[in-house]
Formats: structure tokens, C-alpha cells, sequence
């Protein structure tokens, strides 16, 4: 059996299929290089024990068409 850790957790959480506007799977991006790959971000979060979760939820994301500004 596979143990996973919180933020492999989290990370399945956040991937987790049709959570997109258009039903698709959810993609990962930073503020600095636009998408990143899960797995590595995962990978370079393995063993901190300083991981923080901010999950931002705006009223009207429905009529926003920018997300990421």
C-alpha cells in the first residue's frame, strides 16, 4: 500500500478530473513560468514539512475570464 503525503494529497485534489469551466482535467501554473508539471512540483515538495495551502475561491469566477490576473 502506497502512503501518500499531504501535499501529494492536495496535489491529487487540486488535479482531479473535471475541474475545469469546460469539464477538463485542472492544469498546475506559477506565477513566474505560466504551467508546471504536477509530478515536479510534487517532487520538490517531498519532504518539506513547511507546506502551506491557500485555496482562492473569487464570487464571480464564472464571469471572470482571466483567472490567473
Amino acid at each position: 500500500m502506497k502512503i501518500e503525503s499531504a501535499s501529494d494529497t492536495h496535489l491529487a485534489y487540486l488535479k482531479r478530473d473535471g475541474v475545469t469551466r469546460d469539464g477538463q482535467n485542472a492544469m498546475m501554473f506559477d506565477a513566474a513560468n505560466g504551467q508546471v508539471d504536477g509530478a515536479s512540483l510534487a517532487q520538490r515538495c517531498k519532504g518539506d514539512r513547511h507546506h502551506f495551502r491557500f485555496i482562492i475561491g473569487p464570487e464571480d469566477a464564472a464571469e471572470m475570464t482571466d483567472l490567473k490576473a
